[in-house]
This record gives C-alpha cells, sequence and structure tokens, in this order.
C-alpha cells in the first residue's frame, strides 16, 4: 500500500501541485500576518531598549526637579567614567508664518551616551548649530529658525541624525533635534545618564548615587530597559489586535479555499479507489493511505508557506523604509502549520471516509463527477437557526448601543453562518440569473458555462465563499468608515463653526491673554483654557474653561439634557462620558480642587475637532481663575473673521505672538478625513491580500475541473466546440462564480455596516449610512475581472487538449 500510494503522489504531480499552492498561499498569510504583528512589538522594545544604551546608571527627577549641582556631584563620585543631562525640550522650527512641532534633546559630551546615531555631516559644535533627525527634509548647511524660550533663534544645520527613542520620548514630538545643553531651558533638568567605569558594579553606582542625591529615583540601564519593554507594547496593542483579526480572516479563507480543493481532489479519485478496494484493499488501508497523502502535502506546503510568508513580513517592513525584525513566536508556527497540515488532514478525512463508505462495484460505475450533492436537511436547519440567531443579535443588541456592539457582532457572523450554510441553495439561482446575459452574447459557450457552474452546486458555494468572505469584511470596513467619516464632517459643521484655531506651537506654554484682545478686532474670538482638575466625589477628569457668554456662537456641542446657552460662575458642564462613570445629572454638586463648588447645568456629547478637544467637563473662565492661581493665557483660541478681514490681516495679528500658530480649520477637517483614508487604504491592502487568496482559489479549483472533465472536454471539441469555446466556457464559468460570491459579499457587507451604523448612532452623535458606491464598484469590478484573468492558464490548457488524447481518459 504504500508503494501504491507513493505511485500515486508522483503519477498525480500536476494535482498535487495544485493542491499545495492553496494550502501555502493560506499558510504565507497566516504566517505574515503574525510575524509583522510581533515585529512592530519587536521593534518598538529594541527602541526602547536602544534608547537606554551604554547608560549603566540613570538618575530621574521625582517631586522635584534635579538641581544645577546635581551633575556635578555624579561626575565627583568613585567609578563614574561620564555622566551628562539628558533634557528634553519643545522646540518648534519657524518658517515664515508656519510653525512646525518639533522636539529637542540636549548633546551629551560622551559619544556613547548619545541617544542617536551620526548619519550625515557632524554633531553641533557651538549654541548656534543644530542637528536634525534624517527624515525630517533639512539639508546639511540649512538655515533654520527655532523657538527656544519663546525666541526665535537661528540655527545651521551641521547634521543629521537618526534618533533611537519614539516622538512619544520627546517633548514636543514631531521633528526631532538635537543642541547643546546650554542652548536649552536650564532652569528644570530631569534626567542625568550615567557611564560607568570598567570593573565598577552598577549596583554599587546606584547606591553611591542615591546616597549622593537623595529624593531622585536611581535605576541601572538594564532597570530602566525593562520598564521600557514592559511599558512599550501597550501602544501597539492597536496594531496587534487589527494584525491577529487579519491573521484570522486570512485563516478563515485559506481554510475554505484548502477544504475545497482537497475534496475536489479526493472526489476525483473515487474511481481509483474503488479499484484498490476491488483488488484487495481494506477500507482502513484506503483511508490511511489518503491521510498519508494529505500529511505528506500538508506538511510540505506548510513548509513553504511558512518561509514565504517570512518573506512576505520581510518585504512589508522593508517597503515602510523600517529596521526589518524577523521574530518567529511558537504560536506563529502552531498557527501556521495548524492551518496547513490540520485543515489539510480534515480536508482529507471527510471525503476519504464518503469514498470507503462506497461499496467498489458502486463507486467504479460512478462517475467522476458524481458527487454532485444538494442541500441536507442538516444544513437548512443550521441556516435558519443561524438566520434567527442573527434577527434575534440584531434585535437585542442595536438598543443598546456600544454596550450591544459584541452581540450585533456576532449577529452579523451569524448572518455569514446562515449564507454560507445555505450557499447550494442559493448558487443555482444566481448562477441561472447571472448567465442570462453571456447565454445571449456567447450562445453555446456561455450555457455549458453555466450549466457547469450550476452543476455541483455545493462546490460552487465552496469555491465562492473564501470570496464572500473577503469581500463582506471589504466592503463593511469601507462602507463604516465612509460613514463615520462623512458624519463626522457633519458633526464638526454643526459644532465648530469657527474659521480658524490659534494655538500655542509649545506645549505647556499658554497664549498671552493680550492676543485675545488683539484678535477681538479682527475676529470673533473663543479663548480656552483645558486643565486637569480633581472633582469631589466624581475624580479626576479633563477641564475646558470658556467665556461663558460666548457658548452657543463659536463652539456648539451636542446638549444632551440641561441647557448650554450660558455657562457662569460656579457652574459646571459635564460629557455624557463623565455623567456615565460618574452617576453625575443635570442639577448635582461637586467640589473641584481648592473647595469650588460646581452645579451641573448641562450634559453634553464630548467632542474632539479640528485643533480643539473640548474634554470631559466645561467652566467659564472665571471658574479656571479661582482654581488655578498661576494663570497665564490660553492654550487655544477659536476665531471666525468679522465681515471684510481678510486671512492676510488675522496672520498678522497672530505673528505679534511667536508662540502663536495659525491653523485653517477647513485644512485640519481635511487632514482628519485623509488620517481615515490612509487608515482605510492599509485596511484595503491587508485585506485585500485574503481576496487574493480566495481568486486564487477560485483559479484553483477551475484548475482541478481542466483535469476532471479532459473526457467531457475532449467530447465537446468533438461536437464541434472550438478550442477558444473551450477555453471561454472556463472564463465565464469563472466570471460566474466570482459574480455569485461578490452579490452575497456586497449583500451582507452593506447589511453589516448598517447593523454596526445603528448601533454606534447615538441621538447625540447620529452617524447616518453612507455607501462609497465608486469604490465599491471599482472594487467589485476588479474581482469580477481578475478571476477570468486568473483562469487564463487553466483555459489554455485545456484548449490545447489534443480530442484524441481526451477521449482515451477512463
Amino acid at each position: 500500500m504504500l508503494r501504491v500510494v507513493l505511485a500515486g503522489l508522483k503519477a498525480r504531480t500536476a494535482r498535487l501541485i495544485l493542491c499545495m499552492i492553496a494550502i501555502a498561499l493560506g499558510v504565507t498569510f497566516v504566517t505574515g500576518a503574525m510575524v509583522l504583528a510581533d515585529a512592530v512589538k519587536a521593534e518598538l522594545r529594541a527602541q526602547a531598549a536602544a534608547s537606554v544604551r551604554n547608560v549603566d546608571v540613570m538618575v530621574t527627577a521625582s517631586s522635584k526637579p534635579l538641581e544645577a549641582t546635581a551633575l556635578d556631584t555624579i561626575r565627583g563620585l568613585p567609578g563614574v567614567a561620564a555622566a551628562d543631562w539628558r533634557d528634553t525640550a519643545p522646540t518648534p522650527i519657524v518658517e515664515g508664518r508656519t510653525v512646525k512641532s518639533a522636539g529637542a534633546t540636549s548633546l551629551p559630551a560622551d559619544d556613547q551616551l548619545r541617544p542617536f546615531d551620526l548619519v550625515q555631516g557632524r554633531y553641533p559644535a557651538n549654541a548656534a548649530e543644530v542637528a536634525v533627525n534624517e527624515r525630517a527634509g533639512y539639508e546639511v548647511g540649512k538655515q533654520v529658525t527655532l523657538l527656544v524660550n519663546q525666541q526665535q533663534r537661528p540655527f545651521t544645520v551641521v547634521g543629521k541624525i537618526k534618533p533611537l527613542v519614539t516622538s512619544a520620548d520627546l517633548d514636543g514630538g514631531g521633528i526631532q533635534v538635537t543642541l547643546l545643553p546650554e542652548v536649552l531651558p536650564s532652569d528644570e533638568h530631569g534626567q542625568i545618564v550615567v557611564r560607568a567605569a570598567p570593573d565598577t558594579s552598577r549596583q554599587a553606582l546606584v547606591n553611591a548615587i542615591d546616597s549622593a542625591l537623595p529624593g531622585a529615583k536611581v535605576q541601572t540601564g538594564v532597570q530602566v530597559a525593562a520598564q521600557l519593554v514592559r511599558e512599550t507594547p501597550a501602544g501597539s496593542d492597536g496594531l496587534s489586535d487589527f494584525l491577529t483579526a487579519f491573521a484570522v480572516l486570512a485563516s478563515a479563507v485559506a481554510v475554505l479555499v484548502i477544504h475545497n480543493t482537497f475534496t475536489i481532489l479526493i472526489a476525483q479519485r473515487s474511481s481509483e479507489l474503488a479499484l484498490l478496494r476491488c483488488i484487495g484493499a481494506g477500507r482502513r488501508q484506503v483511508f490511511v493511505g489518503v491521510v498519508g497523502e494529505a500529511l505528506a502535502m500538508g506538511v510540505l506546503a506548510s513548509l513553504l508557506g511558512f518561509l514565504t510568508g517570512l518573506g512576505l513580513s520581510a518585504a512589508l517592513q522593508g517597503s515602510l523604509g523600517n529596521d526589518v525584525y524577523m521574530p518567529i513566536a511558537l504560536r506563529t508556527i502552531a498557527a501556521a502549520f495548524a492551518v496547513g497540515v490540520l485543515v489539510t488532514l480534515f480536508a482529507a478525512i471527510l471525503p476519504a471516509r464518503r469514498a470507503t463508505a462506497v461499496s467498489p462495484i458502486a463507486a467504479l460505475r460512478a462517475l467522476p463527477d458524481g458527487d454532485v450533492q444538494r442541500t441536507s436537511k442538516k444544513r437548512t436547519v443550521a441556516a435558519v437557526v443561524l438566520l434567527a440567531l442573527g434577527v434575534l443579535a440584531a434585535i437585542v443588541g442595536v438598543p443598546n448601543g456600544q454596550d450591544g456592539a459584541a452581540i450585533v457582532g456576532m449577529g452579523i457572523l451569524a448572518f455569514l453562518g446562515a449564507v454560507l450554510a445555505l450557499g447550494p441553495v442559493l448558487v443555482g439561482p444566481f448562477v441561472r440569473a447571472l448567465g442570462g446575459l453571456p447565454r445571449r452574447m456567447f450562445g453555446t459557450t456561455a450555457a455549458i458555462a453555466t450549466a457547469n457552474a450550476d452543476r455541483n452546486p455545493k462546490r460552487t458555494a465552496a469555491t465562492t465563499a473564501a470570496l464572500t468572505i473577503g469581500l463582506m469584511v471589504v466592503i463593511l470596513v469601507t462602507t463604516v468608515t465612509a460613514s463615520v467619516e462623512q458624519s463626522t464632517n457633519d458633526s464638526l459643521d454643526k459644532q465648530f463653526v469657527a474659521d480658524y484655531s490659534v494655538a500655542s506651537a509649545v506645549a505647556g506654554q499658554p497664549l498671552p491673554e493680550s492676543l485675545v484682545t488683539r484678535l477681538a478686532e479682527v475676529a470673533t474670538t473663543t479663548p480656552m483654557y483645558s486643565s486637569s482638575v480633581n472633582f469631589n466625589p466624581a475624580g479626576g477628569a479633563s477641564m475646558t474653561g470658556v467665556q461663558g457668554d460666548v457658548v452657543g456662537t463659536l463652539l456648539r456641542p451636542t446638549v444632551v439634557s440641561g441647557s448650554l446657552d450660558r455657562i457662569g460662575p460656579g457652574e459646571i458642564a459635564v460629557s455624557q462620558e463623565f455623567a456615565k462613570q460618574t452617576g453625575l445629572t443635570v442639577g448635582s454638586t461637586v467640589t473641584a480642587d481648592r473647595k469650588v463648588p460646581l452645579t451641573v447645568t448641562a450634559i453634553y456629547e464630548a467632542t474632539t475637532g479640528p485643533g480643539v478637544d473640548i474634554g470631559l467637563t466645561m467652566v467659564d473662565l472665571s471658574t479656571v481663575r479661582a482654581l488655578e492661581t498661576n494663570f497665564r493665557g490660553y492654550d487655544t483660541i477659536l476665531v471666525k473673521l468679522k465681515p471684510g478681514v481678510t486671512a492676510a490681516q488675522l496672520e498678522q495679528v497672530v505673528a505679534t505672538s511667536p508662540l502663536a500658530q495659525m491653523r485653517d480649520i477647513a485644512q485640519l477637517r481635511a487632514q482628519m478625513t485623509e488620517s481615515l483614508r490612509d487608515t482605510l487604504a492599509v485596511l484595503w491592502a491587508l485585506i485585500g491580500l485574503a481576496v487574493v487568496v480566495a481568486l486564487a482559489g477560485i483559479a484553483n479549483t477551475l484548475s482541478l475541473s481542466v483535469l476532471e472533465r479532459t473526457r467531457e472536454s475532449a467530447l465537446l471539441r468533438a461536437l464541434g466546440l472550438t478550442r477558444e469555446g473551450l477555453a471561454g466556457t472556463l472564463i465565464i464559468e469563472a466570471g460566474l462564480m466570482t459574480g455569485v460570491g461578490a452579490i452575497l459579499g456586497l449583500v451582507l457587507g452593506i447589511g453589516g455596516a448598517w447593523l454596526i451604523v445603528l448601533t454606534a448612532s447615538t441621538a447625540a452623535a447620529p452617524i447616518t449610512l453612507t455607501v462609497p458606491v465608486v469604490q465599491i464598484a471599482v472594487l467589485l469590478a476588479a474581482a469580477v475581472l481578475a478571476a477570468p484573468l486568473a483562469t487564463l492558464l487553466p483555459a489554455r490548457k485545456a484548449a490545447k487538449g489534443h480530442v484524441t488524447d481526451g477521449l482515451a481518459v477512463a
């Protein structure tokens, strides 16, 4: 029996290769997605650890800044080879009236303690020089203006650096630069990095510094790195979760493709397996032989797919310009081989058991395509149950809003399961309906293609299921994103009527009150101040101060209850989110810092708009002054031009304050929608890979059909069908299969998006279903055209076969 199995593998090389391609494709995308997710975390961890490279001890300020004498104290201790400040400060780059966010790190005198690598040029040697991030776009020799200590100062770019710390590690973020320590503000120091002398115990040095600087936090570099590694992955959870979700999607699509491919392969061999039974092979021997073939193919194809997946992950990382990380976790290997090996075995077991259950004589009489099965009663009952569960989940989940989101998600999956279970029932009518136009255009060729697609509805349904899932997810995500984008724009138009936002270019340094007076000459203004306040008994929350008498002019948050026409002294408006967390209602009283009692007069929908974040609570500026003893100005000023005033006149007023950064609200809105579109592009790219797997599954199925229908194709040729006509039948058949998958995916995608929109929409923040017709039409057209193109090779193979050779096939 072993020799028979080996001989069979050798004789069916073409069929086995096609099956292995389907397996390898599924494993490739599962591996690529999981390795990419782990690579993101590995890169962040590597950056975190690299930020303290060569740092043996780090001293960090705790309750108060480090004193200026602390550095000399540490340098004087035995065992210290070098020590330097590691100060960071926001240093915006000023280009005319444009201010770019930037953060600066002081340049250590010791080159081993520098948290960056020199890429080009040199490091600053005097107070008039600067080195900038290599990706900032500033060439060596260029003059730049930095805002340092609220003063504009010219600097010459003398070098390009590659920072080893992330943007979040630098105040100001954005572009990263390095300056000599004396250039940065010196009144407050946050960190000192220390390099130990050879043969000096790190822990002993920590103890010595701790004794010399009581009150400071002293850690070894290893401890700091470990802490950063523990904290860093949390920032990548969202991306990791998405990539993991994509891996699950790719797995589901791959499972369908592999199962369908292997089912066809076993069905084609029913006569061969029956012949083995007739010449003495037992059922168990035949079954074990088929499973052994599947195991061999699964292992080999999984290995190939795993290696290809590693290459895919590396290529994606390289295309983004990042360092390539290849973390291979045990779960990645397990998932890859589970998809490849276990799914292949599962795909082989069911048809193998079915083949061995048929008597040898009956199997010998069966045609190779005789396994034409309609929908069973069990499948119909399962579909009805799933459909009922989906309806129930929608009825229960939608009214509960965000709390019912998980229930609605399960309902969408139930609807998908019901459609897949009813696939064999739906395929026939869809295929016949879609085949009407091709039959009128291409006659007999299209009629044969339609009959082939309708001949085995169970197989056709399984083939199109993978495409249905892929297209459903793409359409659902696209529609939800378009709906959120449109609703966000509508909400912003209603709630923000300002033309411009004037904000401080340096975090923590407010705009002066005098600027509001000057702006009031050319525009209507709404100054705002943000801080964090502890409310008793509600707890801590962000607070925004506004002029109470202008609420409702430039700032119009949606009111849930109460009134926001005016906020007076001793009054507070709270967001719906904060009200739910604390149980506050209109009329409730809370006590803010410094024993200031406040009465809740309104509950509103918290809004993050272009250039402004209202936050969780809102009070009058008089209340802010009562709470903030060192009130110095405003964070943001909303501006609406007076009639006849131009933007240039406004710019002249804004230019009188070096900290002020003027931003066009319309441009900020466009940037917000652009980020949504960028996110959607990434989603399309990743989920589109699953669609590619599905299309490859259709091409693979039809390739096997060419082998399966060798005798049939030869007979059609003998009856007068041309080579072109025979090839056309496969191309049209692929188009019909893709059409069925596209229709089902479209209905499920838009239906699922509608349920999600209904669930997420609230009275205060309504979301209207917006179907991006053009994008979806392009997607569907690409899918419908791609599948026929993918079948050109098998169609050409079918057309090239000789009639006599085909008729001779048993």
